[in-house]
């Protein structure tokens, strides 16, 4: 099952409503950030695969695609692949297999989950040298600023008091004891404190006897459930809270810097004016911004009768094109018309 981990991986991203082509599922995969890829993510149900650690070039994503239509899993039509009957079973068998899989992700975190591990990594190495008084060690991390963003954090929390250290390790235990025991170890045998090294991702892959994309595709996964289970982990979460916010909440740089602008009340025209932008660039980020962290203040963009004629034509007709919703409306911008069809496809009309 293990060398087949990667094609029923890509399988599994499949869903009822995925029709794409294998350059879209190369973008999605890279994490790119246009309108367009992001907008085909959501649209295609693969927010899974949006800036994954499926790496792949084209001519691997073809030869992939290709053995998963051999197997009868997917079909082609006119460059656009969908799943098949069978692909579905096999995708229930997949996920029934690996259970880990079956896990809801989505666009924003994207980044945060692979981030978060090392985040978490080094804190568990520094509050467990430190409980045993270590001052000489090498860090897990070497960046200097990820380092400093990461001390700033344990100060935040009250450190160096031995308190946090005990409070860290309880949190980490009751997280674990929500696993099955094989979970349970693939984490602890990855983790580094004081007198112990741990596995690398090399070393877990063979004790574990998985790919090397099965390994970081379950610590993701792991780290996910993880982020889900914070009634009872103040300082997980607050771990997980600063590390998106690193992140930039899933957004780009650029993107980020557009949003505060606008989220102090500035409008599209002075934030564009602000930051020497052109006004299509700031709607762009408009958009990288609903697609990816789920924006709900876009109304405010869209003159009001538009926007309400807008989702007058998407009721009565859902799968209505920009074309035909230019012949109704007057100088429409494309810009209000996606972020209608994004509330469409939402099931928000």
């Amino acid at each position: 099952m293990t060398q087949m981990f990667e094609l029923n991986y890509i399988n599994s991203l499949f869903s009822q409503e995925t029709a794409v082509t294998i350059r879209q599922m190369e973008l999605i995969a890279e994490g790119k950030r246009t309108p367009s890829t992001l907008f085909t993510a959501e649209k295609n149900q693969l927010q899974t695969l949006f800036l994954s650690s499926l790496s792949l070039t084209t001519s691997e994503w073809n030869d992939r695609l290709k053995k998963l239509t051999d197997l009868g899993w997917l079909t082609e039509n006119e460059g656009r692949y969908q799943t098949t009957m069978q692909g579905q079973q096999a995708k229930k068998t997949f996920i029934s297999d690996y259970p880990v899989m079956d896990c809801s992700l989505d666009m924003s975190a994207a980044l945060t989950r692979k981030e978060f591990w090392h985040w978490f990594m080094f804190v568990t190495q520094i509050l467990s040298e430190f409980s045993y008084g270590n001052k000489e060690y090498m860090p897990y991390i070497s960046d200097r600023i990820s380092q400093n963003r990461i001390k700033q954090w344990l100060a935040e929390q009250g450190f160096p008091h031995k308190s946090l250290s005990l409070t860290w390790a309880r949190e980490i235990r009751a997280f674990l004891e929500t696993l099955p025991d094989a979970h349970c170890t693939f984490i602890v045998d990855q983790l580094i404190g004081h007198g112990y090294e741990g596995m690398t991702k090399r070393q877990t892959a063979e004790k574990y006897k998985m790919t090397p994309l099965e390994v970081l595709i379950t610590t993701e996964n792991l780290m996910v459930r993880l982020s889900q289970s914070f009634e009872k982990s103040v300082l997980l979460k607050s771990l997980w809270d600063s590390t998106h916010k690193n992140c930039h909440y899933g957004l780009s740089d650029s993107a980020y810097r557009s949003m505060t602008l606008l989220a102090k009340g500035n409008s599209i025209h002075k934030t564009a004016s602000v930051r020497k932008l052109k006004e299509n660039t700031v709607k762009e980020h408009v958009l990288e911004a609903v697609l990816i962290s789920k924006y709900d203040g876009y109304k405010s963009f869209i003159p009001e009768h538009i926007y309400n004629q807008l989702r007058e034509l998407f009721l009565n007709e859902p799968s209505l094109t920009y074309a035909q919703a230019q012949q109704d409306i007057h100088q429409l911008e494309f810009f209000w018309y996606r972020l209608v069809e994004i509330e469409r496809i939402r099931g928000n009309i």
